[in-house]
């Protein structure tokens, strides 16, 4: 729907881009109101998260189905290339992902990736 790092958002999949996900200004990522109270962020409110990785600009959607201290961000924005229903589109949450091994698996994960918000 929103397409990846390697593939552009598919035609006319933009019209299942939701208002949250997506504005003219930038992408949305989600948290619920006691973490954006912790760090005094309003809805809409322009921010940028920074990991060990690399970091990201994004936009402020609170949304109570997301659990406290948790910042959840869709990948597949962010393109440079490709045609304009892809391209300018947000930011690429790629760059904030860290991979590192599960101590009991020894598979490798993404999802803990540890972000800072200014």
């Amino acid at each position: 729907r929103i397409g990846n790092d390697k593939i552009a958002i598919p035609p006319f999949a933009t019209v299942t881009i939701k208002e949250s996900e997506l504005s003219s200004t930038g992408f949305y990522v989600q948290m619920n109101s006691t973490t954006a109270f912790k760090y005094n962020l309003k809805q809409d409110q322009a921010i940028t998260l920074s990991s060990e990785a690399g970091s990201c600009k994004a936009l402020v959607n609170i949304a109570e189905t997301v659990m406290d201290d948790v910042v959840a961000i869709l990948t597949g924005f962010g393109h440079t290339a490709w045609d304009d229903f892809s391209k300018s589109k947000g930011d690429n949450a790629y760059k904030l992902l860290k991979v590192e091994n599960e101590q009991a698996t020894d598979v490798p994960v993404w999802n803990r990736t540890r972000v800072s918000i200014a």
